[in-house]
């Protein structure tokens, strides 16, 4: 049997861990079957970690798998598995409110976006001090860019 050297701290053991933010464009990957967004998430799941995004990524989820059945790129029957899948992924909708919408005004400003929607994901992941995991590279390299040293792409070498 080996001896530990010093005691763990209980609490140490049972403190949650951070949450992690997962931008809908992960989510919709996953829930089309793309390896290294189903790897990720499934890691994740593993790990007992919290997933969790701004309440606006169902919507964006959804609006992305219509465009693909709306393309032609899925049947009707494949969009509708998406979205099943979609939601069994276990993330978590953090309800948007007037801080949070705030943090996400200044942060679209300093990436320079007109639209404030991924300006959510880099502030509820500021707020949290949580990674911000996205499938979007230019999104990723415009975020740090700017100060968001806490976003990550998928195809990343630190990916879990």
């Amino acid at each position: 049997m080996i001896a530990l050297e010093e005691e763990i701290d209980p609490a140490v053991l049972l403190a949650p861990s951070r949450p992690l933010v997962v931008h809908s464009d992960v989510a919709v990957r996953a829930a089309l079957g793309a390896a290294p967004a189903v790897q990720a998430l499934e890691t994740w799941r593993q790990e007992g970690t919290r997933l969790i995004a701004p309440d606006l990524w169902a919507a964006e989820a959804v609006g992305a798998i219509r465009r693909s059945v709306a393309q032609r790129v899925l049947s009707r029957a494949e969009g509708k598995g998406a979205l099943s899948r979609l939601f069994a992924l276990g993330i978590e909708s953090v309800p948007l409110d007037l801080a949070l919408s705030r943090q996400a005004f200044d942060w679209a400003e300093r990436l320079g976006a007109t639209r404030g929607q991924g300006a959510f994901y880099v502030a509820l992941a500021e707020r949290e001090r949580a990674t911000l995991w996205t499938a979007n590279r230019r999104f990723a390299l415009r975020a740090r860019q700017s100060g968001a040293a806490w976003v990550r792409h998928l195809d990343e070498t630190d990916l879990p």
